[in-house]
């Protein structure tokens, strides 16, 4: 499948997206969606540490996968119109959410994110 020009991805980006496979950052939530989503994150982390220390790192996928089906703060975050208008550029209008993880990496974590 073609990249193909979207409302979220400039031709540059599609051009960089085909020679390196990523672009980045695609500007995606104002100030007061960080704020509400960034909230919403860190009372889940906090609500579920104890259950994520008690996991060695490689299994914390358990507690941190799927949450799109869990929480509506998470669906609205992976359906955001400028999520979609920028991966709809790379995929094509047909898109469906399989997964959600969350690869976070807090301040003093020792553990190391690839």
């Amino acid at each position: 499948m073609g990249l193909q020009q979207s409302r979220g991805l400039s031709p540059t980006a599609l051009l960089q997206y085909r020679e390196r496979g990523y672009f980045f950052p695609v500007p995606v939530l104002d100030d007061p969606e960080v704020v509400e989503f960034r909230g919403h994150y860190q009372g889940f982390i906090s609500r579920n540490s104890e259950r994520l220390k008690a996991l060695p790192p490689r299994e914390q996928h358990v507690v941190l996968s799927m949450t799109h089906f869990a929480f509506d703060w998470v669906y609205r975050m992976v359906s955001h119109p400028k999520v979609l208008d920028a991966v709809e550029g790379v995929l094509g209008p047909d898109l469906l959410v399989w997964d959600s993880r969350w690869f976070s990496k807090m301040p003093g974590d020792k553990t190391y994110v690839a």
